[in-house]
């Protein structure tokens, strides 16, 4: 019988004030905007993911925040929350997903209205649930699982050693096996559905259905904090195989609903979008699936350098052709704010190729506004491709193939 040491989470109270922000673009705000032990907490718990400046002459005495590559709901305190907007439309953040977490097995009606990332969110959050509890309906998977106890009959094996040295013991030591289904498929979507209703940022329509969910889990299933590491590598059978895609959602939910700030179980969770990982997961994937044969990608490849192998790093991607050891390029995904590429940008894809025994390094960026380019140096050349994430996918995709394998076509 599952237990749950969590409470569900209440809806947020409509005193909340949102400070709303675009994405790398500072916001400017008059000193009464925002009080002093605001900002520290914002300088304490957010600081890689949102810049902040106090009020000086150097401000001419405003706050100025600023987005670094997160986006989502930030809770501050339980009455302000920073909102940021992604420059990145929903609708393409949706498919970017779709391809990062592997969700084209869901089907995800009414998301061609969704104009708000909450609500994006919230849909999703949605999708799992209903599908999960069509999967109570049939009936939840249950695996035999070993299990050692002393009771007061013998069941399955008598452990003979721990019986020997304390023979005065009533109970016996066994070892069985047990048809539970409080088993890890299980207890992933149950801690996933706490953390969604925890983080109060799903809509008033999404939240019962959600609710029901957890409950229906949480009645057979022990609710207890789950890695999205745990949502990977998965084996399936024909009997689990609808697992599959649920897990993938729910990876994408662990990821990117951090941790609460301080202490108490009425805190919000932050539900944050990590745009430069999502960019990183979305190419890889997008490169399995439209690259041509003979063409093939590795993600996250580990190289050790050094005389002693003391360091060691991993390449976002490398490109290989079927049937050579040595590959044809190194890539790094570069998720920022348009422009020429910074010498450490250089300086990494360059320290990649060499490392690799290639010379093609590529830098690959979001935005129009980084214009395609190609420059040498020594024996290294670096170019820099566009993913175009402003318009079509499947354009933005097509191009982006095309610039990646210029020159390297037999």
């Amino acid at each position: 019988m599952g237990n749950s040491r969590f409470p569900v989470a209440a809806s947020i109270g409509d005193a909340m004030r949102t400070l709303e922000l675009d994405e790398h673009m500072p916001l400017r705000l008059p000193p009464g905007q925002l009080s002093d032990d605001e900002g520290a907490i914002i300088l304490r718990d957010f600081d890689s993911r949102i810049s902040i400046e106090f009020p000086t002459r150097k401000t001419a005495g405003q706050w100025v925040l600023c987005a670094e590559g997160w986006v989502g709901r930030f809770p501050v305190t339980p009455d302000l929350h920073l909102s940021v907007r992604p420059k990145v439309t929903i609708g393409n953040i949706f498919r970017m997903l779709e391809y990062a977490y592997n969700l084209k097995e869901l089907e995800f009606p009414g998301l061609a209205d969704v104009g708000e990332l909450d609500d994006l969110f919230s849909r999703l959050a949605l999708v799992l649930a209903r599908r999960t509890l069509a999967r109570v309906r049939r009936g939840l998977h249950a695996a035999y699982v070993p299990l050692n106890d002393e009771l007061g009959y013998l069941r399955g094996t008598l452990d003979t050693r721990a019986w020997i040295r304390r023979p005065w013991r009533v109970q016996l030591p066994c070892g069985f096996e047990e048809h539970t289904r409080d088993i890890d498929d299980n207890r992933i979507l149950a801690w996933t559905f706490w953390r969604i209703l925890r983080g109060r940022w799903a809509s008033a329509d999404a939240v019962p259905t959600i609710r029901r969910a957890y409950q229906a889990l949480a009645h057979t299933v022990t609710v207890e904090p789950v890695s999205a590491g745990a949502c990977v590598k998965r084996l399936y059978t024909r009997l689990t195989s609808d697992y599959e895609p649920l897990h993938a959602l729910c990876r994408f939910f662990l990821e990117h609903s951090g941790p609460a700030h301080t202490r108490g179980e009425r805190r919000t969770l932050p539900f944050l979008l990590d745009m430069p990982r999502l960019f990183e997961l979305f190419v890889a994937e997008w490169l399995q699936a439209h690259l041509p044969a003979p063409y093939f990608i590795e993600a996250q490849e580990n190289v050790v350098i050094g005389e002693a192998d003391d360091l060691r790093f991993k390449i976002d991607l490398v490109l290989y052709r079927q049937g050579q050891a040595t590959p044809l390029a190194v890539l790094d995904t570069k998720y920022k704010k348009p422009g020429k590429p910074s010498e450490a940008d250089i300086s990494q894809v360059i320290a990649y190729a060499e490392a690799k025994g290639c010379s093609d390094a590529v830098l690959v960026y979001p935005s129009v506004l980084t214009p395609d380019r190609s420059v040498i140096v020594g024996n290294k050349r670096i170019q820099t491709i566009v993913f175009d994430l402003a318009g079509d996918l499947q354009v933005g995709g097509s191009r982006f193939v095309a610039g990646l394998l210029r020159g390297h076509t037999a």
